[in-house]
Parts: structure tokens; C-alpha cells; sequence
């Protein structure tokens, strides 16, 4: 408890981050996807145990706990803060729902595809989960309340020859933005903003040959980050715009990356990449500037999360669990 509260009263805009401990994983975990932080708690999807691995670090130090075992392999996750749930996508086009108290899968539900639930979002304002399923032979996006546990809308999206990947909720202007990686009008990648209330595509904007994999707004929803999923060493950046589609930042030095995360408390980005060689970046959220670029494992280091409230920063690693720390 004493160092949690030390670490919380550390954290500051321009921490330089190093690797204070790797946790080790039992069974071995060699494929993951994406990862969340929520009350203490680290879940990370486990594609090689079709589990969800569960790290508790509050009170500190970071544990190892039993994996939830969801069935088919895991995807994207998120978080419903009012029902205090964990949305896993599976493989199978379905999502397990698990108490965030108990651990347990508490309820599937059915996306009504073939293939994949992949990445998410939460919009605490209508509840509602908005779900991709990118490798389907026409991709969609499906709205779930999470009060009912029902599909409320289903969007195909025929122009997205390349699939879906994260998406965003906006705490500025309530709406959903989600990431395109290519389409038939921006080949670079596109942005697409959804209003979950109506299930309607209402506007898009381009982006820079970004190609983006991960999307996250700041706070105040008024800059949004974009993990760049193109792998062109001469063109390898991130970029952050408004959310009307004007481009704020070019930040180069790290690209084909997958997840991104927000730290409210330092204004702080962190995102993945693998060029030029893999990595975690750091990039202040005011000034739009690369900090550092934590070394990171191939293939297994492309997704992370940060808990704002210690500053720790997971990311998985060929041995585990990397916990980075404030410095």
C-alpha cells in the first residue's frame, strides 16, 4: 500500500519509464491481443490458452491470479463501468462477459457473424458496447447495451476492404469514432464517427498514410491519438488530430504498432510499434513529443495499458508480464 501511494505522488508529465519487474506467466502465454486496466486489475487476451490472464497489482506488488477461461480465443476487450464488466471478443463472432468482481463469465453474447469479435469501445452515457467484426467477407460493427445484453444495431460497411480495428468513445461530444485502416475514399486509413444512441455513421475524415490501428482521446475528447498500423520506414510516424479531422501532430520515430493508452494523470499517450524496431512509445500529450521508446519483444509486445493512478505501464513480454514504472 505504501508504495502504491509513493508511486501515485511520483507520477509526473515527463516521467522516463524503466522495467521495475517481469512477471512470469504459468502456463506460457506466446500469443496475446489486447489488454485492459480496471480497478486494480491487469486482463490481457491469452490466444495461446483461450484464457484471459489476470494480473491484480493493488495493493502492490503485481500477482498472478487465474486466468479466466472464455472458450475460443480472445480479442479485443473493454470495459462497461456502469455494470462493472469485462467485454472479451472471441474468435467465434461472440463476446463473453465477465463480473469484474467475481472473475466469472456471466453471460455470451452473439454478434450474428462468422468470424471474429475483435476490438471495442464503451460509451458510459448509453451504455452501450460498440463491437468490430473485421475479417467477416463484408466487415460490420455491431451496438450492444450492456443493461439488456442485446445487439441494438448492426452497421455493414462495405468500403472497408481491410477491415476495422479500435474505436473510441468521445467524452466531448458523446460520439464513437472508430478506426479504419484503409477504405474506397482514403486508401491511407479513415475514421468513421458513430453516434451509438442511433447506431448512424454521421461524418469521416481521412488520415495522413497512418493506416491506424489504435485510437484514444485524451480527457478533455478534444485531441485523439492514432497508432500507425502502416510498416513504411519512410513514412513511419503517429499522429494525433482534432476530432473534427484536422491533423494537430506528426510525431515520427515509431510505427506498426497496434494498441494505444491514454494516462489521464501525466497527459501522457503510449502506443506500440515494430519499426524500426519494436517498441513502446511515449508521447506527451500537450506538445505531441516522442519522450522515449521502451525496448519491447517481437510479435508478443503489441498490445499495453497504464494505470493512471499508480503510473504503472503493462506490457506483455517474451517472459512474462513487463510492469514499467515512473522514474
Amino acid at each position: 500500500m505504501l508504495l502504491s501511494l509513493l508511486l501515485l505522488f511520483a507520477v509526473t508529465a515527463n516521467a522516463s519509464y524503466y522495467l521495475n519487474q517481469t512477471v512470469p506467466l504459468n502456463p506460457t502465454v506466446a500469443k496475446v491481443d489486447i489488454s485492459v486496466v480496471y480497478n486494480g486489475y491487469y486482463f490481457l487476451s491469452d490466444r495461446t490458452n483461450f484464457d484471459v490472464v489476470v494480473l491484480r497489482f493493488q495493493p502492490w506488488p503485481p500477482r498472478v491470479m487465474p486466468s479466466i477461461h472464455v472458450g475460443a480465443n480472445p480479442n479485443g476487450i473493454a470495459v462497461s463501468t456502469t455494470t462493472n464488466e469485462i467485454y472479451v471478443g472471441l474468435d467465434n463472432s461472440t463476446l463473453a462477459v465477465v463480473d469484474a468482481r467475481t472473475l466469472k463469465v456471466v453471460a455470451m453474447i452473439g454478434t450474428g457473424g462468422t468470424n471474429r469479435c475483435d476490438e471495442m469501445s464503451f460509451d458510459p452515457i448509453n451504455q452501450v458496447v460498440l463491437v468490430a467484426n473485421p475479417d467477416d467477407d463484408v466487415p460490420f460493427v455491431s451496438f450492444i447495451s450492456v443493461t439488456s445484453r442485446k445487439v441494438l444495431y448492426k452497421v455493414v460497411l462495405h468500403d472497408c476492404p481491410d477491415g476495422v480495428e479500435a474505436s473510441a468513445w468521445n467524452p466531448s461530444d458523446g460520439l464513437m469514432y472508430v478506426s479504419a485502416p484503409s477504405t474506397t475514399a482514403h486508401p491511407g486509413g479513415e475514421v468513421k464517427i458513430f453516434s451509438a444512441k442511433t447506431g448512424q455513421q454521421l461524418w469521416n475524415f481521412g488520415e495522413d498514410k497512418c493506416n491506424s490501428k489504435g485510437l484514444d482521446f485524451n480527457t478533455r475528447g478534444d485531441r485523439l491519438f492514432m497508432t500507425c498500423g502502416n510498416k513504411d520506414p519512410n513514412n513511419c510516424h503517429s499522429l494525433v488530430y482534432t476530432p473534427q479531422g484536422t491533423k494537430v501532430y506528426d510525431i515520427p520515430g515509431l510505427c506498426g504498432g497496434d494498441e494505444s493508452d491514454y494516462d489521464p494523470a501525466t497527459d501522457t499517450w503510449f502506443t506500440t510499434g515494430s519499426v524500426p524496431k519494436q517498441g513502446v512509445a511515449i508521447v506527451n500529450g500537450t506538445t505531441g513529443k516522442l519522450m522515449q521508446i521502451l525496448p519491447a519483444d517481437a510479435h508478443i509486445s503489441h498490445s499495453l495499458a497504464v494505470d493512471s493512478k499508480t503510473g504503472a505501464l503493462f506490457v506483455p513480454l517474451n517472459a512474462g508480464i513487463g510492469v514499467f514504472l515512473p522514474s
